[in-house]
């Protein structure tokens, strides 16, 4: 699905929150709900704020704003949720920069550990 898809799919099923999900480096999974309203076209590349530092192993409180960008890909309807729930797999960004540092458990590191220890990326991680 498009962006602009996503959104007429949440207009046609009613939909009231929207469920971003991430998956951190241990494989474990996370998520923060917004009411539906948030969520626009603009969404897509701009993201989400969030606070890093609260994820184990990710950032320090002073480094921790970062983004959680939605993949319009991912999006499917929560069958279980008693109000009608979107729900999208993320991208997690550094606020400053933009550089991705994990996608969701299906698609893994988009930047690997190796090209981080050889100096292939000019980022920085937090080891």
């Amino acid at each position: 699905m498009t962006a602009q898809e996503v959104l007429e799919f949440a207009k046609q099923n009613d939909v009231k929150q929207l469920d971003l999900r991430f998956t951190d480096i241990p494989s474990l999974q996370h998520h923060v709900s917004y009411p539906i309203s948030q969520l626009d076209e603009n969404s897509f590349e701009e993201g989400f704020g969030m606070d890093g530092s609260s994820i184990r192993g990710w950032a320090a409180i002073h480094e921790s704003d970062m983004l959680l960008v939605p993949d319009a890909s991912t999006a499917i309807l929560d069958p279980f949720a008693e109000v009608p729930t979107l729900v999208m797999y993320g991208d997690v960004m550094l606020n400053s920069c933009l550089a991705t540092i994990a996608n969701n458990l299906q698609r893994g590191l988009t930047i690997s550990l190796p090209e981080i220890m050889h100096g292939e990326t000019e980022m920085e991680w937090p080891l």
